[in-house]
């Protein structure tokens, strides 16, 4: 709440008035907020980055204004704070997620895309929740806030059946040990979604181009179902596998349609799904239609 006084409200209407402070000029305030670009600089003045004001923050701007007004000022304002925009969620696509496992961080990245699940559930899992002679990897908690605790949903506890090659992963990394967590950081605690972002994935992401917004180790999660279905996996086993309770929220995941390439290959498998007859470069006019069909 100081940050955003000072930065941001002190400097619009600390020398007005508290009568002032009415809803035309809030208003106007909104629009600004939502206008300006913004500057993140070191204390050595270097500018970080330049950066627009998300709709929450803004609410949360004029939230405090509201505070000090008190609700007998603003209880019948009626602000437009702009139609609120979904967040795009980031998937990669099969040529990226090969990438991103080769560059770093192999085995980690290389179980969330192949496996779909959360960075919170792979941060839970123990070595005994991975069953390397039948290929299965058992989630029953995951890491929330360095804390450890149940998945969030009854079909978040589940059975995940693996791909031989990420068995010959696991295996390797694995290795010897037979208890402990399978991934832990340097301090032996459970690994922190946010350094995986900012010190490994973060880099390796721009060091291919792609946009480092959104939420990123959640988009191997994404990209599993699309993968899935590129495949034709039955629909009781990407619910099992996911760990949704209904289609309805699989469906949310599916990308297919953004893929070019992957509707092109299924246009020239489906193919015309009919035979193309000999051309006939001209009819005459007294050709009648049980004619044509005869000569075709």
């Amino acid at each position: 709440m100081e940050s955003q006084l000072e930065k941001h409200i002190l400097s619009r209407f600390g020398d007005l008035q508290l009568q002032d402070v009415d809803e035309t000029a809030v208003q106007e305030f909104i629009t600004d907020l939502k206008r300006r670009t913004f500057e993140r600089r070191n204390k050595k003045g270097d500018l970080l980055k330049k950066y627009r004001l998300s709709r929450k923050t803004i609410l949360n701007i004029i939230g405090v204004i509201k505070l000090v007004l008190g609700k007998k000022v603003w209880g019948l304002w009626e602000l437009d704070y702009g139609k609120r925009v979904k967040p795009v969620q980031p998937y990669f696509i099969d040529e990226q997620i090969t990438k991103i496992i080769e560059a770093a961080e192999r085995v980690l990245f290389a179980l969330l895309a192949g496996t779909g699940m959360r960075i919170g559930e792979a941060a839970g899992l123990y070595v005994t929740d991975v069953d390397l002679e039948h290929g299965v990897v058992s989630v029953s908690r995951e890491i929330w806030n360095g804390i450890e605790q149940t998945p969030k949903s009854d079909a978040g506890m589940r059975d995940i059946d693996i791909a031989s090659d990420l068995v010959q992963l696991l295996r390797e990394f694995i290795g010897d040990r037979k208890a402990g967590r399978l991934f832990t950081a340097c301090n032996g605690s459970p690994i922190s979604a946010n350094n995986g972002l900012k010190r490994v994935l973060h880099p390796i992401v721009a060091s291919l181009g792609l946009p480092q917004t959104g939420r990123l180790l959640h988009a191997f999660r994404h990209s599993r179902v699309p993968a899935l279905r590129k495949k034709g996996t039955p629909e009781h086993l990407q619910l099992q596998w996911i760990g949704h309770s209904s289609l309805a929220v699989t469906d949310g995941y599916n990308y297919t349609a953004q893929e070019l390439e992957y509707r092109r290959q299924m246009a020239d498998m489906v193919g015309l799904n009919f035979t193309i007859g000999p051309k006939i470069s001209h009819l005459d006019a007294t050709t009648n239609l049980e004619e044509l069909l005869a000569s075709a």
